[in-house]
């Protein structure tokens, strides 16, 4: 059976590699968006290979989850696709690491980080395949889900829904409202669940349930 790492072994496991100077938290970053960016080509083939660009929904949370999802935001846009991302806070709010890829994504031509009021489902009906992100919050999480969190993931909601055959959700490390070291008392709707390094406690039963879940290196 593979190692399950509850989140305060998986911090510890992170701060010691920093701690020796083999990786910077930066770098755990690029590598996290980096994997999030490899499994959704590797599950769905025809993103990687489109007839037109696909779109992308990205939703940032207000810690390093949001900055994971601000490099998953760039690394799409530098394939093509119809990137646009929305910030739950204020971007001068965010942790070190997770500033410098908000602003990594900002410096793209046209690219910014637009207010979590701004996201609306309509923005998105021409746009016939892509990808909802939950970079909301990660293995740090504990519930409940702020209200405007809600917000933006039932709007999410409604713009995979119009879509049915063509916008799939993909969840960054675990998805947003759960949490990471206990079994969910719901089972989210969600396609893809993305974790770094180690599964946490909450991911076999979201696998049991349905979910695919993929663990993606890190070079811890």
């Amino acid at each position: 059976m593979a190692e399950i790492l509850t989140s305060a072994q998986m911090r510890a496991i992170e701060q010691a590699a920093m701690a020796a100077g083999t990786v910077s938290g930066l770098a755990l970053m690029e590598r996290a968006g980096t994997g999030v960016v490899a499994a959704i080509l590797e599950t769905w083939p025809a993103l990687a290979t489109p007839a037109e660009p696909p779109c992308a929904v990205v939703l940032c949370g207000p810690g390093n989850n949001g900055g994971d999802g601000f490099v998953v935001a760039r690394l799409l846009a530098d394939r093509g696709w119809r990137v646009a991302t929305y910030l739950l806070g204020r971007p001068e709010r965010l942790p070190p690491d997770a500033r410098a890829t908000a602003e990594a994504w900002s410096a793209q031509p046209g690219a910014r980080a637009l207010p979590s009021e701004a996201l609306a489902a309509e923005d998105w009906t021409g746009c016939r395949a892509g990808v909802v992100i939950d970079a909301l919050y990660g293995i740090g999480f504990r519930p409940p889900l702020p209200a405007a969190a809600a917000q933006m993931l039932a709007i999410a909601g409604q713009i995979v829904a119009a879509h049915p055959e063509g916008w799939r959700r993909v969840a960054i490390d675990i998805p947003s409202g759960l949490a990471a070291d206990t079994p969910p008392p719901v089972i989210p709707a969600c396609d893809l669940v993305v974790t770094f390094h180690r599964e946490k406690p909450v991911h076999p039963p979201l696998r049991a349930a349905g979910l695919a879940v993929v663990t993606a290196d890190i070079g811890l």
